[in-house]
């Protein structure tokens, strides 16, 4: 009891005192974080700790230090301490110290491999997606939101005036070679509509209204027929176009002069254009189907539409003229959400990125306790093998040997982690590739990651290991010899 008692007591204090220490340099960090990073990436996110999160970070650091002691108490049994002073002689550290130190160190080794491997699989993908098309143009397009005044613009068609001469006026501005409205953008849009193909097949599809003029602003191909015009106003025949995937998925090809229904008169399908990955870049492109905005006649459409204006040049040098003819055209009319479309693109992958951030924080921190794990375990190594150094100079063993011989056993350690931790995510490869393939990536064995996080590893453990390797080829024979 007498040996337990001291050695609980100081392992509770180091707990104690490193996991507060933790907590405080957690808690100045996520303060710093926000201020660090782009302001699309932070959005609204909390970086704050909660009370779960610091109670288990807390009692995880300390449960860690009492396991700890009770590992080194079981070394200081009655029946080990003989064993244990036969085997550790002058050094005070046995056989078994120095294995279960390596194996801590392979173990660390293994996880941050694992981590570092993951990071850089999902950076990988993120700049696959960043080339992928999204089959329109966001450069030099400027985008807000209006929410019609219900006092003002009580009616569809009052809102459908307001927008024409709001039109007409943003494309008399200066530098603007075209605008359109819509009931939302062609990326960043939730916008869905039960589609009848046939009075038995009914279809859930990703649904926009549009003004003529909503295609060349965005730069959205045609691929077959023809797009909205003037001519395609409340009263006329109902008319659609829809996308590629649309076309493939439903109409099989055949979607020019297909008929359709939203629950009212007959639709007829004009045109065929681009797909676009209206979910950013992440995900996979969806069937949707376009319907010009003069004959919607449901208000629910125009509680919010989405306006873009094409300029030539910066789209944020013409926020003030956009703002100016806005309230030339209807000075009561509020707009919000004014900013270039590549800031809306940007944020459908922001969380991935911001996800992407946080892994490979928590991948380099554990690239270095690895690194200094490995360093402290062969420190102490080198200081318990000081009289063995020694006893191999005096009989000839050249400094440059002992070094080789260091470095060996600390690249054996890296070895050994790294293969097991590429065996640990070949082995998760079933649920990493559902997750990348659904993102674009290539899947989870890209051997550009794998040869980079190896490389990576095996030059930070040389480093760890070449200061203690300096050090055991520096043993004074004579001196280790009387065990000073």
């Amino acid at each position: 009891l007498r040996q337990v008692l001291p050695v609980l007591a100081e392992a509770l204090l180091i707990g104690v005192l490193g996991a507060a220490l933790g907590l405080g340099l957690a808690w100045i960090g996520l303060a710093l974080l926000p201020h660090a990073l782009p302001a699309h990436l932070v959005g609204d996110v909390d970086f704050g700790l909660g009370g779960a999160v610091c109670l288990l970070a807390f009692l995880a650091g300390v449960g860690g230090s009492l396991l700890a002691a009770v590992a080194g108490m079981i070394r200081v049994r009655p029946e080990a301490a003989m064993d244990g002073l036969r085997e550790d002689g002058r050094s005070g550290l046995g056989r078994v110290g120095l294995r279960l130190g390596r194996a801590l160190v392979v173990v660390q080794v293994v996880l941050t491999t694992v981590l570092l491997s993951l990071a850089g699989l999902f950076l990988h993908t993120l700049y696959d997606a960043a080339r992928v098309p999204l089959g329109f143009e966001p450069a030099h397009v400027i985008t807000f939101q209006l929410a019609p005044v219900q006092a003002a613009y009580p009616n569809p068609k009052a809102i459908r005036g307001l927008s024409e001469r709001l039109l007409q006026r943003l494309q008399a501005v200066p530098g603007v070679s075209s605008a359109t409205v819509a009931t939302g953008l062609p990326v960043d849009n939730d916008s869905t509509t039960s589609l009848f193909l046939s009075p038995q097949d009914t279809v859930n599809t990703a649904y926009l209204a549009t003004a003529p003029g909503f295609f060349d602003t965005f730069e959205i191909p045609v691929r077959r027929g023809r797009v909205f015009d003037r001519g395609d106003v409340h009263g006329t025949d109902k008319v659609a176009v829809v996308n590629q995937a649309f076309a493939q998925s439903y109409l099989h090809g055949r979607a020019v002069g297909a008929v359709v229904h939203l629950g009212g008169p007959p639709i007829r399908v004009i045109g065929v254009v681009g797909d676009v990955r209206q979910d950013g870049p992440l995900a996979p492109v969806q069937p949707m189907i376009f319907q010009p905005l003069s004959q919607v006649d449901l208000a629910f459409f125009y509680s919010q539409l989405s306006f873009a204006v094409r300029v030539a040049g910066d789209p944020w040098a013409y926020r003030n003229a956009v703002k100016a003819a806005v309230a030339e055209v209807a000075p009561d009319q509020p707009i919000f959400d004014l900013r270039p479309l590549r800031d809306v693109v940007a944020g459908t992958t922001s969380l991935a990125q911001l996800t992407l951030l946080l892994a490979a924080i928590f991948a380099t921190l554990g690239l270095l306790l690895s690194v200094a794990g490995l360093y402290v375990v062969m420190a102490v190594s080198v200081a318990a093998r000081e009289h063995e150094f020694g006893v191999r100079m005096a009989l000839g063993c050249s400094p440059l040997r002992l070094l080789r011989l260091v470095l060996r056993g600390g690249l054996w350690q890296i070895g050994t982690g790294l293969v097991v931790g590429f065996v640990a995510v070949v082995a998760l490869a079933h649920v990493l590739r559902a997750v990348l393939l659904s993102m674009g990536g290539r899947g989870v064995l890209n051997p550009i990651v794998l040869v980079g996080v190896g490389g990576l590893f095996l030059l930070a453990g040389l480093l760890a290991c070449l200061l203690p390797a300096v050090r055991a080829a520096r043993v004074q024979p004579m001196r280790a010899l009387r065990g000073e």
